[in-house]
């Protein structure tokens, strides 16, 4: 069976959510950060194997990710996850 393309989720499965961490601690010691958690949506970092990964999968096919967040979180993460790769992407 040829497969033309791929969708996964994006937030999770590629990039490391746990990563935000840090960012709602500071929340917890500090009311005054409350923007640090949303700003850190931007920053989330990929898995170690992700880059390579998408770049083996992507390799003659449509890769597509998916997520409820916005295009520019989208775009963000995406640079973040393939930067590393020659997968090429799409929103």
């Amino acid at each position: 069976m040829d497969v033309d393309g791929l969708v996964f989720d994006l937030y999770g499965t590629g990039l490391e959510v746990t990563s935000l961490s840090p960012a709602c601690a500071d929340v917890t010691n500090d009311p005054d950060a409350r923007d640090r958690p949303r700003a850190a949506w931007l920053g989330v970092r990929p898995y170690p194997e992700v880059p390579d990964v998408l770049a083996a999968l992507g390799s003659g096919r449509v890769l597509v990710a998916f997520s409820n967040g916005g295009p520019s979180m989208l775009e963000e993460g995406l640079q973040r996850a393939v930067s590393a790769s020659s997968a090429s992407r799409r929103l």
